[in-house]
């Protein structure tokens, strides 16, 4: 691992950005730390806003792959009509290993739309969501029982990530992400209701 994660944020730095710039529809890959936060999703913001700590000490180290697709013509048209222009869609891949409070292995696939940028003089700040599905390999103790019992834990959860991208427009092939990353039960859809957890996490991510 000590070997592994600089040699990773050396290839995120310094990957080609020739392409990168000219496509900004173009694979990514994201080395992210996340930290997990006790509220329910809903609450994470109310209470950053009011000064309380949010956050416990479990962390989450992970790599991303991102997979640019065609948007489907359905979906795109439906963009269009809502003039919600330069929308972009592509699947994630994810894997990752917690420390902390939980030890096991996570992996996780998501469906993403990447909205176009918001342009703030030098700076883009790129919106995205993805919904997916996410593995627990081993006991995921931190998060989230059902209420009827408390102890019990689920593998197979449903993923949805909420990020923003931070980039720089003469860098515009290497970025900082900021993400919330959920697991949880679909309201009772594939796990009870508050089962799940979540985790704030920061990316480096690259374009090539």
């Amino acid at each position: 691992m000590r070997l592994t994660i600089p040699a990773l944020l050396v290839v995120l730095l310094f990957a080609p950005a020739g392409r990168a710039a000219a496509d900004e529809h173009s694979p990514l890959l994201t080395l992210y730390l996340a930290q997990g936060a006790d509220p329910d999703i809903l609450s994470i913001f109310p209470e950053l806003l009011r000064g309380a700590s949010v956050t416990e000490d479990t962390y989450f180290l992970a790599l991303g792959y991102f997979q640019p697709l065609a948007t489907p013509g359905g979906l795109q048209r439906l963009f269009e009509l809502l003039r919600v222009p330069n929308t972009r869609t592509g699947v994630e891949g994810l894997a990752g290993k917690h420390f902390g409070l939980q030890y096991n292995v996570e992996v996780g696939a998501a469906w993403q739309l990447r909205f176009a940028p918001l342009r703030l003089a030098r700076l883009r700040v790129r919106p995205a969501v993805g919904i997916g599905l996410s593995y627990a390999i081993g006991n995921p103790a931190y998060e989230d029982g059902p209420r009827s019992n408390p102890g019990k834990r689920y593998h197979l959860l449903n993923f949805n990530s909420y990020e923003l991208e931070w980039s720089l427009e003469p860098l515009p092939a290497v970025a900082l992400v900021t993400r919330i990353h959920h697991r949880s039960g679909i309201w009772g859809v594939i796990a009870p209701p508050i089962v799940g957890s979540n985790f704030l996490s920061v990316g480096l991510r690259c374009r090539f």
